[in-house]
């Protein structure tokens, strides 16, 4: 698959915007994924872009995460910056899969030091930095995250069109339980 990333901010504003949207997914909800492999919760074949917005010292500490694709518990997820390395460290009790140290290679993207595993790619992030959309481009990682446990129903509804705009199946992101 070949990698290309572009830095992009999803339209946030704008009825018209809205409109095409919405559009959008209803009419993704009645494709099939062509480009998806098992497991995936994204359409591969869609364009995916990291916000230019991302600050990783405004994005560092603590999170909740709120709603993921496939089983969720609600927990906390923390990023730690080091300016010196150009690094984020990523940890969790409750998606340790992702937790280790990436070089922050681009703006909003996050490759892991591990190797071979896909980058986190902050797909979106609110003007205060209180919630933030991440994931992997080939889809088996996406996530809502917010500083605290309740996200108000505006910033609910972003990060959720959000993840459509970038071709995720939204009606299988679950809300975390306690």
């Amino acid at each position: 698959m070949t990698r290309l990333w572009r830095v992009a901010t999803p339209p946030e504003k704008g009825l018209r915007v809205a409109r095409v949207l919405a559009c959008f997914c209803i009419l993704s909800a009645c494709a099939p994924f062509p480009g998806s492999e098992q497991g995936a919760y994204r359409d591969l074949d869609a364009p995916i872009g990291a916000t230019t917005r991302f600050d990783p010292v405004r994005f560092a500490g603590d999170w909740v995460l709120v709603s993921r694709f496939g089983s969720a518990v609600e927990g906390r997820v923390g990023f730690t910056h080091d300016a010196q390395q150009n690094t984020m460290t990523l940890s969790s009790n409750v998606i340790p899969e992702h937790t280790g140290t990436y070089d922050i290679a681009g703006v909003g993207i996050l490759q892991s030091q591990r190797g071979g595993d896909d980058p986190l790619i902050v797909m979106w992030v609110d003007e205060g930095f209180r919630t933030a959309v991440i994931g992997t481009e080939n889809g088996d990682f996406g996530a809502i995250l917010n500083r605290k446990r309740d996200i108000p129903a505006d910033r609910a509804v972003a990060a959720r069109e959000v993840l459509g705009f970038y071709g995720w199946d939204i009606s299988k992101l679950q809300r975390t339980k306690p």
